[in-house]
């Protein structure tokens, strides 16, 4: 069984006695009037979302005093049995006029002032009266102010939704929006954006056709659609047997045909230049999309845009190239890769939208770096080599006493490759004649030489004599040490001064009391010369034993308030801040080609000795303690053999410690 047709419903809005969609909120009382066209009695009923009607059967009012400005919608519904009907009303609250006179507005929803077409209620303009600085950017040329949208005399075309708004906030009426003010992702707007309500319907869901104009001088391009605003989104146009699209040329005067005229053709034909819409009441294209005798349209004509990103990924990977509607969003593909190369991104940049036109992207490259380090195996230390992808790879070769170098073990490339390389030195024991005379034993001999005369003139006599111990147990070991590359032989001469001068001072006036002669003791000369004498044995190219001799010197002090009968010169107090043998452990590190920070730690066999001869029969006092030493230093590689230092170190000594800086040579065999 067929549905009962809908009932046709009318209504008025009055305020003061004047009727229209424009109210003002401090006019005072709306009435509302509600009729079926058919004459057919009915119940009716008014509601609005957040507004209080007070109804009797077909009238209804309300007051509009606490109303926000801006567009309300009334929905009025009625029935007659099983017939069932409604509609809508869009009433625009202003609290203000923004022109001259807004008197007269009718259900057009544009002052009578500003509507030249105030006396047909099927026409509305699309363009402001005034063009200059113009909303509309389009309306500002030449012929633009004459256009109008026209329907049949039957209806009557009112401002829609966003044209209301546009048009009340700037005092500038028309239909068209502002360019971008509905933009549309993909597609390029031509023409007008047009936005009406098109009421006065006679039947609910009946169609109604639309005629709109071009601006002057514009037609419509190949490959148009026209699009349409459908609950927020853009959609095109929909065409059936209810909804269909003509268009047709200017005539003479370079006006549209009637919108009942028979020359309008089917479809958006290009070289034409106005559009005539058929939209069903709650069709496809109708934007509240129900049959209420009403119908919205925001629409516009327009050419989809696609563009394409295509790739050059400069010798990496292949990226494929993206085509997509213009202005939709865009993820970035995933990273190029390269061999031996850190992607950077694009240039220039991705971006987050597609652009207007097709852009190419060029993939930006960094190269990359990488490490070879080398095990020389006990040979003399190379730095690691950082070096370019794809860079010329010129071998070191390392030396080591008594072997000869044969090559690194993996081979190294003739460039480098894309990856860090560890290679090992590879050795062969070389034939090595070793007679008396000439070669590694001269040139050790004139080492010790040369330190013999250093500490004949820098040291006292019985300070010597202990010296002459050590360098005569040296020469006796040198045979044996030269016999093997893993030993060297070294000296270091340098100062050495007492970190805490008074307890030196002190330790001192407590013998001299102890031998019976009263006095006071200060300290004369904080610093003296240092020596130390040493042969090592490197377990590795990091590790090494060292064993010696160190003399760290003596302090010379001074007396004050001795007795008459006891001169300074017989008293032998000075007090020696320890000589003796020395164990070490040293690291050896690698800074560059030639530098080798080291760092040693001594157990040192304190030997101190003091002897008075005072009132009181003092022997002479000896003592020997282990102590601690501690020394950091850096050396400079002269040759694969010799080796240039300078050192600072610390020396835990009888009540105090001692410093000594010093310079030293060191010979490896």
């Amino acid at each position: 069984q067929a549905e009962p047709p809908p009932l046709a419903l009318q209504a008025t809005v009055m305020q003061d006695g004047i009727e229209g969609l424009v109210v003002q909120r401090g006019g005072g009382i709306i009435e509302l009037r509600a009729t079926e066209l058919s004459g057919i009695a009915a119940d009716f009923n008014w509601q609005s979302l957040g507004l209080t009607i007070t109804q009797n059967g077909a009238s209804a009012h309300f007051d509009p005093a606490a109303l926000s400005t801006g567009r309300h919608y009334l929905q009025l519904s009625a029935e007659a049995g099983d017939r069932k009907g409604e509609l809508e009303l869009a009433l625009n609250v202003i609290a203000e006029c923004p022109v001259a006179d807004c008197s007269n507005s009718g259900v057009s929803g544009i002052p009578a002032s500003q509507n030249q077409y105030s006396n047909q209620p099927n026409r509305l303009p699309l363009c402001p009266q005034d063009i200059s600085n113009s909303r509309v950017a389009q309306c500002e040329d030449q012929g633009q102010a004459a256009l109008f949208v026209e329907v049949p005399a039957l209806f009557q075309l009112t401002l829609g939704l966003y044209s209301e708004l546009e048009s009340w906030q700037s005092g500038q009426f028309g239909l068209a929006l502002s360019e971008g003010s509905l933009d549309d992702i993909g597609y390029r707007q031509l023409g007008f954006i047009v936005n009406l309500d098109l009421v006065g319907l006679q039947s609910p869901g009946e169609s109604v056709p639309i005629a709109i104009p071009m601006p002057a001088g514009q037609s419509i391009p190949v490959n148009a659609v026209w699009r349409k605003l459908v609950n927020g989104l853009w959609q095109n146009f929909v065409e059936d047997e209810a909804n269909h699209i003509d268009s047709a040329p200017r005539n003479v005067l370079g006006n549209c045909p009637g919108v009942s005229s028979d020359s309008w053709r089917a479809g958006l034909n290009e070289g034409d230049a106005c559009i005539r819409l058929t939209i069903e009441d709650g069709g496809p294209n109708d934007d509240d999309g129900r049959a209420n005798s009403v119908i919205r349209d925001p629409g516009v004509l327009a050419q989809q845009q696609m563009a394409t990103l295509s790739f050059d990924s400069a010798g990496g990977s292949e990226i494929t190239k993206i085509t997509a509607l213009v202005g939709s969003s865009l993820a970035e593909p995933e990273a190029p890769w390269r061999k031996g190369y850190t992607f950077t991104g694009w240039q220039p940049a991705f971006p987050a939208t597609m652009p207007e036109s097709d852009v190419q992207l060029t993939a930006q490259w960094q190269i990359n770096q990488y490490v070879i380090r080398f095990d020389v195996d006990g040979g003399q230390a190379i730095p690691d080599l950082v070096l370019d992808f794809g860079a010329s790879i010129s071998a070191p070769a390392p030396t080591r006493p008594g072997y000869t170098f044969s090559g690194w073990s993996p081979a190294l490339p003739t460039t480098m490759p894309a990856q860090d390389l560890q290679v090992k030195a590879q050795w062969q024991p070389s034939s090595v004649t070793v007679t008396s005379s000439g070669g590694s034993t001269s040139l050790l001999s004139a080492i010790l030489l040369l330190m013999f005369v250093v500490m004949r003139r820098c040291f006292r006599f019985n300070r010597l004599k202990s010296s002459l111990k050590i360098f005569t147990a040296s020469l006796l070991l040198l045979p044996m040490v030269a016999l093997s590359q893993n030993w060297y032989l070294g000296a270091q001469l340098g100062e050495a001064r007492s970190h805490s001068s008074g307890n030196l001072a002190s330790a001192a006036e407590r013998k001299l009391n102890t031998a019976g002669v009263s006095g006071i003791v200060r300290l004369q000369s904080n610093s003296d010369t240092a020596y130390r004498l040493f042969a090592g044995y490197r377990f590795s190219h990091w590790l090494a034993a060292e064993f010696g001799w160190l003399d760290l010197g003596e302090a010379v002090l001074h007396y004050d308030g001795l007795p008459v009968n006891q001169p300074q010169a017989t008293l032998k107090a000075q007090p020696q801040r320890g000589r003796g043998a020395e164990l070490s452990l040293v690291g050896h590190f690698t800074l560059g080609q030639h530098w080798q920070p080291y760092a040693r730690l001594a157990l040192f066999d304190n030997r101190s000795r003091y002897q008075f001869e005072g009132t009181a029969a003092q022997s002479p006092e000896r003592r020997s303690r282990i102590r601690l030493g501690a020394e950091l230093g850096m050396g400079y590689q002269l040759s694969s053999q010799l080796q240039l230092s300078a050192a600072a170190a610390h020396y835990d000594t009888e009540n105090f410690s001692t410093r000594m800086l010093s310079l030293g040579l060191r010979y490896s065999f």
